[in-house]
């Protein structure tokens, strides 16, 4: 008869004790996944798989349990627990098309005419810095314009493009 009072007093120390083994492994793969998150060349695509085996791992551990109606706050904690990782995944997935957004260039943009203004003025410059006489310059900018004209569609068509075939 003592032993098997025993059994139950033993099996419940080792739920216990493997309770706490997983959530101080839940907290380390949190950690990782937040140190990974910090990480500017973490790929959103390996960000989520971790939080998708951490969710995995909430699912795994709440299944192995016994529950019974008094442990209501418990299911209520794997469950918040759960929610909050789907809402982190989320926010990275939102976060890189906000990244990818941010990273078109506006060619008609004010910024851009600005800079490329002062890059043809400078190649101006340099041109008069160098000694090119006035209508050998004049003629080079005409045909630079002519070039431009020519080939802006075919930039945009490649600026577009550039980034999209990332794997890494």
């Amino acid at each position: 008869m003592e032993t098997n009072q025993k059994q139950p007093r033993e099996a419940e120390a080792r739920s216990v004790d493997l309770g706490r083994h997983q959530l101080l492994a839940t907290k380390a793969r949190f950690n990782a996944i937040c140190a990974r998150i910090e990480d500017p060349e973490a790929h959103p695509a390996e960000l989520c798989r971790l939080i998708a085996f951490e969710i995995a791992m909430v699912t795994k551990s709440m299944l192995s349990r016994r529950f019974t109606t008094e442990d209501g706050y418990i299911m209520r904690g794997y469950v918040k627990q759960v929610k909050a990782l789907r809402e982190l995944g989320k926010q990275l997935l939102q976060a890189e098309v906000w990244r990818r957004k941010e990273d078109i260039i506006a060619f008609d943009g004010e910024k851009f005419q600005f800079v490329l203004g002062r890059i043809v003025d400078l190649f101006v410059k340099a041109m008069k810095e160098a000694g090119v006489p006035v209508d050998l310059r004049a003629s080079v900018m005409r045909h630079y314009r002519d070039l431009m004209v020519e080939n802006e569609p075919l930039i945009r068509r490649e600026t577009k493009k550039l980034g999209t075939n990332k794997t890494s």
